[in-house]
């Protein structure tokens, strides 16, 4: 149980979901807004309109209305804020969304080490064992996934996790016998059909397009993961010989088909000392997926093989990572 302040309900129930028990009572604060863009304009401008917080679902106008309408006689409890069940924690992710490079590294100063991704189609190019290997990474990651998907959709009417698995598998790969000469046919894409409920396997949909798409993304990337390319493979430090920062400071790479933040073509991670000399770098010369830096991206920061910090360069978000 974690009591806040008056002052910090006041301050965050017309910005943020905050739910809150008062004299044994359960609130749910929601702020209310309106968006307004003129398309016309150039660039198209927006505006924003504050409606009011719906508490319960009755709707006040101001923050004032709702307190003269709650009699706060005792302790507020905080149950729940944007998701998070303590306010340290999202004021943490609301403190790295929007910090600078300097307070991000003083933020995590006891970390010692960051990574940077690059995918595979800017040239880096792995070896057969690498794919092997990042496959099977893959699909340990993945089949734990659906097991945990599995169990909150559990239900006595759904066959084993065994039998649903292979199942939705001979599905998939059935479906493609039927686009074996289009060769931008993706297994994954079987999962369209549940929509259309053209699937053995339809209700719930959310549930069964979930598992169709992981089921056939696995038989995509295994098929990806077999084919071996006669490139040149990935020398890190060759590749790092345009910057002797990180090629002095370069610790190991690995490959991924799902990294912290990304799932998706198969990409290089590559982990570096976090120092004086690799801060300055990331203070004065990164810039995301920037031609300088040879396309580097995706800075995750870790106290030693423990993430705690991660971000993905081109959706443009961040997240902290606890490790209890």
């Amino acid at each position: 149980m974690e009591i806040i302040s008056l002052e910090k309900l006041k301050y965050y129930m017309d910005k943020v979901d905050i739910k809150v028990i008062i004299n044994n009572t359960l609130y749910s604060f929601s702020p209310e807004y309106k968006i307004y863009v003129d398309f016309d304009a150039i660039p198209p401008k927006s505006e924003t309109e504050f409606i009011g917080i719906h508490v319960n679902e009755k709707l006040y106008k101001t923050v004032n209305n709702v307190l003269e309408n709650l009699n706060i006689t005792r302790d507020i409890e905080l149950i729940e804020i944007n998701s998070y069940k303590n306010l340290k924690d999202f004021e943490d992710d609301r403190f790295i969304q929007s910090c600078t490079m300097e307070e991000l590294l003083k933020f995590y100063d006891d970390c010692n080490v960051f990574s940077l991704t690059i995918a595979e189609y800017f040239g880096v190019n792995s070896s057969v064992e690498e794919k092997e290997k990042a496959y099977f990474n893959y699909v340990m990651k993945s089949i734990d996934s659906l097991k945990e998907l599995y169990e909150k959709y559990k239900k006595s009417s759904l066959p084993s996790f065994d039998e649903l698995y292979d199942e939705i598998k001979r599905e998939c790969l059935e479906n493609g016998k039927k686009h074996k000469n289009d060769e931008h046919f993706y297994y994954s894409s079987t999962a369209d059909l549940v929509m259309k409920k053209e699937t053995k396997y339809a209700e719930p949909i959310d549930f069964y397009w979930t598992f169709y798409h992981q089921v056939g993304m696995l038989i995509d990337k295994k098929k990806e993961a077999l084919q071996d390319i006669d490139k040149n493979y990935f020398n890190a430090q060759e590749f790092l010989s345009f910057n002797k920062v990180l090629k002095d400071n370069y610790i190991k790479h690995e490959f991924t088909y799902s990294s912290l933040v990304t799932e998706g073509p198969l990409q290089a991670v590559l982990y570096f000392k976090l120092n004086d000399e690799t801060k300055k770098f990331l203070l004065n010369q990164y810039i995301d997926s920037n031609y300088d830096n040879k396309h580097l991206e995706d800075l995750a920061l870790y106290i030693n093989d423990k993430p705690r910090y991660a971000s993905c360069s081109h959706e443009g978000f961040c997240y902290n990572i606890k490790n209890d």
